[in-house]
């Protein structure tokens, strides 16, 4: 498909309701990953929350340059910390499940925001980045809460060795 032909499907994505435009989004993630999608990030100022997760994460997936990427990055963990509780999970599990590795990402974020999701996050994502950000907060953090789950996520992650 030519540059054309993608900016003319994401021209129709603009026009469906959030509910599809939300579906469509996580598709294209799906199905464009690793590839340039131009255009996309147009997404990530929609007036729907989910949809700028979804936009988010399709971002991250597909082969977007700086400062799109940084900027996905950004409303993930902004709506991971952030108080609903639904988009917060959205958030969490998109980070968790985007196929470019955010490892150093979110390790950075937890250390920024010391929040227990994140070093939930870290947690699932595994690996040795993530394992070095949560023996640092079990150490360091001075939230209770962030030391608290760092612990357990390490506790998971030594049982699956």
């Amino acid at each position: 498909m030519t540059d054309t032909g993608r900016l003319s499907t994401l021209e129709a994505i603009a026009r469906f309701d959030p509910a599809e435009r939300l579906a469509a989004l996580n598709e294209l993630g799906l199905t464009r990953a690793g590839q340039r999608v131009p255009g996309l990030e147009r997404f990530l100022d929609d007036e729907h929350p989910a949809v700028r997760l979804a936009a988010a994460q399709a971002v991250l997936q597909t082969k977007s340059e700086e400062p799109n990427a940084s900027r996905a990055f950004d409303l993930l963990i902004d709506a991971l910390t952030g108080p609903d509780a639904d988009l917060s999970l959205a958030a969490g599990t998109a980070i968790v499940e985007c196929t470019s590795d955010l490892s150093s990402r979110a390790a950075a974020a937890l250390k920024l925001h010391q929040h227990p999701l994140l070093a939930r996050v870290l947690g699932e994502m595994g690996g040795d980045v993530a394992r070095r950000a949560l023996s640092d907060c079990v150490e360091h953090s001075p939230s209770d809460a962030v030391r608290t789950e760092a612990r357990e996520e390490l506790s998971w992650l030594d049982e699956e060795d």
